[in-house]
């Protein structure tokens, strides 16, 4: 596919990046043309939907105008804010901040996430408020993450809609979601051994992980390691592990990259036998039989 060169003047914003052919792919509700006569509320939604890239698709914000909720549902997006580096796996999600550069590609062959972009004239005194601010990167438990997505879910019905009914009801969970956000992001301010290893994790999901090699990279003990996921991320390591590199198993199966022999291979598994085996425990299907929407309905 073509790749194409963007550069957009927004005033103080400009935005710059890279197309490849039709993505990224922007699967967005709008909410931005209110009227005189609409309720103007201090927290709204100005835009929602899905968001697909594929591998060669790069975004880069100067002087962001605008304030976003990026929630991964497939592959890892690599998002850099004002010189921080962060890489978002399924269930995690990454804030874009008012007034920041930012820089946005994928690892991998394709990624999609859920976009949430909020307005409001007391937008940025409410992130600071909630501690929001120079929070880049939130990770939810299994539990948190079921929270969030019915959040999403109610937020898109709402814009779907797009008329002055649904403005007060987007207001009430657009803030809804933010306190919740704040809650996980003030339990979860991860130690400096912890972000090693989920670094080290993502950047290695294709290889054959076990928990003496995470101990490693961060100079810690098995128990310390499990103590520390549990307390931060309600997961075992190697659960944490499996889940991500499932769901990159999974991308490579839905996009025809190869044979299930092949992707087992890549994935670093010790044979296709064992690599159908614990896919199916994941997804409750075999990963002959799987299609995208079985990610959706098994997280």
């Amino acid at each position: 596919m073509k790749r194409k060169y963007i550069c957009l003047d927004h005033g103080k914003t400009l935005l710059r990046g890279y197309n490849i052919g039709s993505y990224p792919i922007h699967h967005f509700f709008y909410k931005e043309n209110f009227s005189p006569e609409d309720p103007l509320y201090p927290i709204q939604i100005s835009l929602a939907g899905d968001d697909e890239w594929i591998a060669g698709c790069y975004r880069h914000r100067a002087n962001s105008d605008v304030f976003a909720i990026e929630f991964v549902q497939q592959g890892i997006f690599v998002f850099t804010q004002d010189g921080r580096k962060v890489k978002a796996g399924p269930g995690e999600i990454f804030l874009v901040h008012l007034g920041a550069e930012t820089e946005m590609a994928i690892e991998g062959d394709y990624a999609m996430k859920r976009t949430l972009v909020f307005a409001g004239p007391l937008l940025p005194g409410c992130v600071d408020l909630l501690g929001l601010n120079g929070v880049n990167l939130v990770a939810p438990c299994a539990e948190d993450r079921i929270v969030i997505s019915a959040f999403f879910d109610r937020i898109y019905a709402q814009c779907r809609l797009n008329d002055a009914a649904s403005y007060h009801e987007t207001a009430m969970q657009s803030y809804g979601l933010l306190v919740k956000l704040s809650a996980i992001s003030r339990s979860s301010a991860y130690p400096q051994q912890l972000r090693q290893v989920l670094e080290f994790i993502h950047e290695n999901l294709n290889e054959r992980l076990n928990v003496e090699m995470m101990c490693r990279q961060a100079g810690i003990s098995p128990a310390t390691l499990h103590r520390m996921f549990i307390k931060y991320l309600k997961e075992r390591p190697i659960d944490y592990f499996l889940r991500l590199k499932m769901a990159r198993a999974a991308d490579l199966i839905e996009r025809k990259t190869g044979s299930i022999k092949e992707i087992a291979n890549v994935m670093g598994f010790s044979s296709p036998q064992y690599f159908s085996t614990e896919f199916r425990k994941r997804y409750g299907v075999t990963p002959k039989n799987y299609s995208r929407t079985e990610l959706h309905k098994y997280g």
